[in-house]
């Protein structure tokens, strides 16, 4: 679990809980005591000169949360308050392009990725500001309160439809290579007629939808991606990316889109989001035109949904937490072009596949739920891509309350 342990009163013992490191700090620092101990829990119930609760200064506090991520950091400093639309490199560890002193990264353990962690005092996103995140890293913020009244970016597509958002895995861009990510989607066949499948969606917390096929000679579209990985979002891992549409004898393959990304916040004693967060995976391109008049190719499949892992003592989502799967790309006939799938909503709602021309195969939508992705539809000579699968999110807590939007697989931990 993420949240280890809040200490209701020192002389009363501590909470212990299976394969938690749960530690007591007092004020002045002058104990460390790890409560796994159980003849040191006995002890300190005796030792009736230990120091007194939170309210004659004793500073209780749960201490470990998910994937390492130490609290300390926030200790000394500062306070984070953006006053315009910000970017946010988890690569270059940069802020509007400077280097910044809060940065530092973190390696997880199995198959995680890289983090970017961000070390504040206070975070304070106000209402007008968008943060937009890019990088291969995940991001983790972390800070004695966080408080997002704007928006927070991690996108799949954004800057290249294949392009994953920050933590996330790619989609594909040819044939014979499937989108990126233990839920990738599969590519479709290469066809040897002008009749062609569509991408397999990516999957996460959902799977993503199957390409569509021709109605013709029903040449098959790729595989969606299956789920994977755990609901405690732990490691902490994005989204998976779609599969690419077969390009017919178009110059080139209909691009998958990208998997979402994945961003954990912390707060040492309270988190407030009446903002909104997005991890949404990348709409699938749409089917590439061919100018020589023979065959246009299929749609690409849309990237799922990443991850947002959110732990303090006490949380209240009254906004969105958005980590819907994107859009599969609409299959294009001879020279006029399929419509790319849209990219995960931040209102919560499923991303459209893209429109097809004539009577070929518009994409499918990206899934919101457990139900996996759309299908991409069939076309008579082009199918359209899959959806891409949801994402999931997290909320851990000894006091949670979610009343606002999301999409993407959500669950919650409620400590004692």
């Amino acid at each position: 679990m993420a949240l280890r342990c809040l200490l209701a009163g020192l002389l009363l013992g501590g909470c212990v809980r299976g394969g938690f490191d749960t530690r007591l700090l007092t004020g002045d620092g002058a104990a460390d005591v790890a409560l796994a101990d159980v003849s040191l829990i006995d002890a300190l119930r005796q030792d009736r000169s230990a120091p007194a609760p939170r309210d004659q200064g004793v500073d209780l506090a749960w201490i470990q949360a998910s994937n390492n991520v130490a609290l300390s950091c926030v200790d000394g400093a500062s306070a984070w308050t953006p006053g315009q639309a910000v970017k946010v490199d988890t690569d270059a560890g940069t802020v509007d392009g400077a280097s910044s002193p809060a940065f530092r990264t973190l390696a997880q353990s199995g198959s995680g990725v890289e983090l970017g962690v961000l070390c504040f005092s206070s975070v304070e996103i106000p209402s007008a500001v968008t943060v937009e995140v890019s990088g291969t890293r995940a991001l983790v913020l972390v800070a004695d309160q966080v408080h997002v009244a704007g928006t927070l970016l991690l996108t799949g597509g954004r800057g290249g439809t294949h392009l994953a958002g920050p933590g996330g895995n790619q989609g594909s861009t040819a044939l014979g290579v499937d989108g990126s990510g233990p839920g990738g989607g599969e590519s479709a066949p290469v066809s040897t007629t002008k009749y062609d499948g569509g991408g397999g969606g990516g999957g996460f917390g959902s799977s993503g939808g199957h390409g569509g096929a021709d109605v013709t000679l029903y040449t098959s579209g790729g595989d969606g991606g299956g789920g994977f990985g755990s609901a405690t979002l732990v490691p902490l891992v994005g989204g998976s990316g779609g599969g690419a549409g077969s390009p017919g004898d178009s110059a080139k393959a209909a691009a998958g889109g990208g998997g979402g990304g994945a961003v954990q916040i912390v707060g040492r004693t309270r988190v407030d989001i009446p903002g909104k967060i997005n991890v949404g995976g990348g709409g699938g391109d749409g089917g590439v035109k061919d100018d020589s008049g023979v065959s246009g190719g299929a749609g690409g499949g849309g990237g799922s949904g990443g991850a947002i892992l959110v732990e303090a003592p006490t949380v209240i989502v009254s906004g969105a937490l958005c980590a819907g799967g994107g859009g599969g790309g609409g299959a294009a006939q001879t020279t006029d072009p399929g419509y790319p799938g849209q990219p995960g909503q931040l209102s919560g709602l499923p991303a459209a596949g893209g429109g097809a021309p004539g009577n070929e195969g518009p994409g499918g939508a990206g899934a919101v739920s457990n139900a996996a992705g759309a299908p991409g539809q069939n076309g008579e000579v082009n199918g359209g891509g899959g959806g891409g699968g949801a994402g999931r999110i997290r909320v851990n807590g000894v006091s949670v309350s979610v009343t606002g939007v999301t999409s993407g697989l959500l669950s919650t931990a409620t400590l004692p």
